[in-house]
């Protein structure tokens, strides 16, 4: 039991920092170009928003769709930093819970601190793009695949697949992680469904949702895209794809 408490306090501590280092002058520095274009994106009715991620909009429109509901609040650089700030507390909170559910508390206290510690996640979470939003689904689809492995129950799975559905509404780099959760079904067996019929039945369903999932994101927004034209159109070379996955990493 002390060890129990201690690690709660621990968590409660990590969450704590991590509500201070996101929201503490959250306004500050103003919002730069990107940044600028989510709440004028956002202004417009949902229709429109629709219509922008189906033609011109690299991003699917779920982030502007969340953000509208913000903006009735004000438009200054704080409130419109609030909704990926929320998330990225979120993020911080799921990351302590699913390594407790793969490992430990304490091993999640630590996945906890780990997350807030990289500089990344943390500018992630003080920007006003979609990107902690998506990273708050993967993390919750990683719940849910934590708790199919523990437990075999079908609840998680419906949550993996919502999960799923989410994230792909978030960003579309969602697909290859995805692809790897179903590799992770076919290969772990849950603990209380020992065998391939599990494993089988889990990577079977996950599957199916997800091409489910990839289909109505297919038909819907990026069959009709301008955006892969645009980008054929910038004769931009491999060597330039290189170099800048290069000075990314």
């Amino acid at each position: 039991m002390p060890v129990f408490r201690a690690a709660q306090i621990m968590r409660i501590a990590v969450l704590a920092v991590a509500a201070f280092m996101i929201f503490h002058s959250l306004d500050v520095p103003s919002l730069w170009l990107d940044e600028a274009a989510s709440p004028l994106n956002a202004r417009y009715p949902v229709d429109y928003l629709i219509t922008l991620s189906r033609t011109l909009e690299e991003h699917p429109p779920l982030f502007y769709l969340l953000l509208k509901v913000f903006l009735a609040f004000g438009h200054d650089d704080f409130t419109v930093r609030l909704l990926p700030a929320l998330c990225g507390l979120g993020c911080v909170g799921l990351t302590a819970a699913v390594g407790s559910r793969l490992f430990s508390p304490a091993a999640g206290t630590a996945a906890a601190a780990i997350w807030l510690a990289m500089p990344q996640n943390l500018l992630l979470s003080r920007m006003a793009r979609p990107y902690s939003l998506w990273l708050l689904f993967y993390l919750c689809a990683l719940y849910c695949l934590a708790g199919w492995l523990r437990r075999g129950d079908w609840r998680s799975m419906a949550g993996l697949i919502a999960a799923a559905g989410l994230m792909v509404a978030s960003h579309y780099l969602s697909f290859p992680l995805l692809a790897a959760m179903g590799l992770c079904l076919l290969a772990v067996a849950p603990a209380g469904r020992p065998g391939w019929s599990g494993r089988l039945t889990a990577a079977g369903l996950f599957g199916t949702g997800c091409l489910v999932i990839a289909a109505a994101a297919y038909f819907t927004l990026i069959a009709q895209s301008q955006t892969p034209q645009l980008i054929a159109n910038a004769d931009e070379t491999v060597a330039d794809a290189a170099r800048a996955l290069w000075e990314a990493v």
